[in-house]
């Protein structure tokens, strides 16, 4: 079976993972930067590793409800 890639679901992974990259990079080099590594930064810092949960979380459950869209999709154009 041959299986069709589709560009724009690429595009927009891509675009969220590398957006992921660009604020933790970001943001772990405000934090290091002018937070140090003391108490200071343990907000911002656990709060930037739970942003990037909800943000992971979200792009894994967008592909799940797309996966099962799509799959409903398949099997009616199959009968």
């Amino acid at each position: 079976m041959k299986q069709i890639i589709n560009h724009k679901s690429s595009r927009f992974y891509s675009i969220n993972i590398m957006l992921i990259i660009i604020y933790n990079v970001i943001g772990w080099w405000y934090i290091f930067e002018f937070l140090g590594t003391g108490g200071a930064s343990l907000g911002p810092g656990m709060m930037l590793i739970f942003l990037t949960g909800v943000h992971l979380v979200l792009l894994i459950l967008i592909a799940v409800i797309k996966g099962i869209i799509n799959s409903g999709k398949e099997q009616n154009r199959l009968n």
